[in-house]
């Protein structure tokens, strides 16, 4: 469960993404190109030239930036223990970076000749530029981390806090499907007590899934606490409640959210009974891959679908699903069907971020 006081791993506060990398590289280029380009214009060199030279400079900026973007995600925040370690070791090596690309920007520009302002044929102030390069590349770099850092931040927060939601959601739905339970366990005892014990094993094994489920599960398991519901829910209601599965065996093992099927059967047998108590609801499940993309479909032989608003249940699971790249969308109104998509490429990657 997700605890709001805990510390947010450094892996998920500060990795930098590969838009992120795209705008250290930019934002190098701009940076560099107009204030070297500024520079020339105050002593009195071309603009244009200015430009030119602070380009060079900027993609050297820029390709050591993303190597240290590659390094930050890969090898440094795996490892990391300490956050104030990290700053440290950032700030010294976006300084580092700076004085080097100075140093290779002048090198390359000198062996084409280029013409310089005065004061870089001194030493002692081409030393003191590339000083001030490094700072300056200190602090652009530590601005887009602190971009960076907020931005993560924020994301976590709202993934515990849809987290929370659903979980909240999930909770009032089973004290109300409890209540019902009860009330339908009282009935047994007196009519047909052998039935009633039935329901019970059912009913614990129910909740005793809900209780310990892990936040990711495997399909299979899913598949199988589905199946225990929908027994409840057929002995609950007296109908006749079919569940058929058509999956494929590649999907069993891939780690969905847990309780992502649940409120959709809940939805079809709430939704779809037939009005004739004698006419079975016939629901059908379908899992299969399609390139990297695990596609599920939930279909059932019920009532049409007249009027569709995602209700409060379905709309937090489609939430829940964006956090890990999936999504849910209804692609039939009769039969109804609905159907989740979950990228199990980028899947197992969120999916070990979430579960830290």
């Amino acid at each position: 469960m997700w605890n709001f006081k805990e510390t947010i791993p450094a892996e998920l506060e500060l990795k930098i993404r590969a838009f992120d990398g795209l705008l250290i590289l930019l934002v190098g280029l701009i940076y560099s190109s107009l204030l070297v380009g500024l520079i020339y214009y105050l002593v009195g060199l071309s603009f244009t030239k200015g430009f030119i030279h602070g380009l060079i400079l900027g993609i050297f900026l820029g390709v050591f930036s993303c190597i240290f973007v590659y390094l930050n995600n890969y090898l440094i925040l795996p490892k990391v223990r300490s956050i104030s370690l990290w700053w440290m070791l950032s700030a010294l090596l976006s300084f580092f970076i700076g004085i080097v690309s100075f140093f290779l920007a002048y090198t390359t520009l000198s062996l084409f000749k280029a013409d310089f302002p005065y004061f870089l044929y001194k030493k002692e102030y081409l030393f003191i530029l590339a000083v001030i390069i490094g700072v300056l590349t200190y602090l652009t770099g530590f601005l887009i981390f602190l971009f960076v850092r907020m931005r993560n931040r924020k994301e976590v927060y709202l993934r515990k806090a849809i987290e929370a939601d659903f979980l909240s959601t999930l909770k009032l739905m089973n004290l109300h499907f409890l209540s019902n339970s009860l009330h339908t366990l009282l009935e047994l005892t007196e009519v047909d007590p052998k039935l009633a014990e039935k329901f019970v094993r059912e009913l614990t094994q129910f909740f005793r899934k809900v209780l310990t489920s892990k936040r990711m599960i495997p399909l299979k398991e899913e598949l199988n606490f589905i199946l225990t519901y929908a027994n409840i829910e057929r002995i609950r209601k007296g109908r006749i409640i079919q569940v058929d599965q058509n999956i494929d065996q590649l999907t069993l093992n891939i780690p969905i959210p847990a309780f992502t099927l649940q409120p959709l059967i809940e939805n079809a047998i709430t939704h779809g009974l037939p009005e004739e108590k004698d006419k079975p609801l016939n629901i059908c499940l379908e899992a299969k891959l399609t390139g990297e993309i695990l596609k599920i479909k939930v279909r059932n032989n019920g009532r049409p679908i007249i009027d569709f608003s995602s209700k409060t249940g379905l709309n937090l699971l489609q939430k829940r699903l964006e956090l890990v790249g999936g999504k849910l969308y209804l692609e039939s109104k009769d039969p109804p069907c609905f159907v989740i998509e979950i990228p199990t490429k980028e899947f197992k990657k969120k999916h070990e971020s979430i579960n830290r």
